[in-house]
């Protein structure tokens, strides 16, 4: 691991988002697993490489920060990357508490047929609520998860944002499939704020990728 960035390493980004596409895979697998790879960092890096385009990743240092009171959800559209963490021995008061990892990846984009590459650094983290993911883990616990999973509590949030200028906001919901227990559905939500200029070719690059990996999940499990 390299030296470790923190939230101030990157700028503040308040551009409204003017790209959007959304995606949905069914997977043969539980919910505890599936949340475990797709929703934490223990399987992060695996969900980063399925990108033919991902050249480097570097996982770096983990925190806690508390979203807004008025904040149910993460897929209620809170930018966790931008959050201050929260310091030790401090009450978080009736805010929910947020595991966020962050970390560097670096896209190689081929031009010209490959005949030239261009590196692109994104600076991002992951998060997610790790006492939801424990009680998913929690043998001697009993609960509804099929139930708690409609009500959306089961979720992560992927956030990037690149020296371009584009910002990337990614939430990913994941529910047990009704009937199926042992299926998992996994829904993602992805908002982009790109330079005007760019919106067209990102847009087409996101409706196109999103899918696309997406559809790579099966192969993690």
């Amino acid at each position: 691991m390299s030296s470790n960035p923190t939230p101030q390493d990157t700028p503040k980004t308040h551009a409204a988002p003017n790209v959007f596409c959304s995606h949905s895979v069914t997977l043969s697998v539980p919910i505890k697993d599936v949340y475990k790879t797709l929703g934490t960092t223990a399987g992060h890096e695996r969900v980063c490489r399925l990108s033919k385009l991902c050249s480097k990743f570097e996982l770096h240092q983990q925190d806690i920060v508390a979203v807004p009171p008025d904040t149910k959800r993460m897929a209620d559209g809170v930018r966790i990357r931008e959050l201050e963490p929260e310091q030790a021995g401090v009450e978080s008061g009736n805010r929910q508490e947020i595991t966020r990892h962050h970390f560097l990846m670096e896209e190689t984009l081929p031009f010209l047929f490959g005949a030239y590459k261009k590196v692109v650094t994104l600076k991002g983290t992951l998060s997610w609520n790790d006492a939801e993911a424990k009680r998913l883990n929690d043998k001697g616990q009993e609960f509804d998860v099929a139930a708690a999973s409609k009500d959306g509590r089961f979720e992560a949030l992927y956030e990037t944002v690149s020296g371009e200028g584009i910002v990337v906001w990614k939430h990913r919901r994941f529910e047990v499939v009704e009937g199926e227990p042992g299926k998992t559905k996994v829904s993602e939500r992805l908002e982009i704020a790109a330079p005007s200029w760019m919106k067209p070719i990102v847009q087409w690059q996101a409706d196109k990728g999103h899918k696309a990996h997406m559809d790579q999940y099966h192969t993690l499990f």
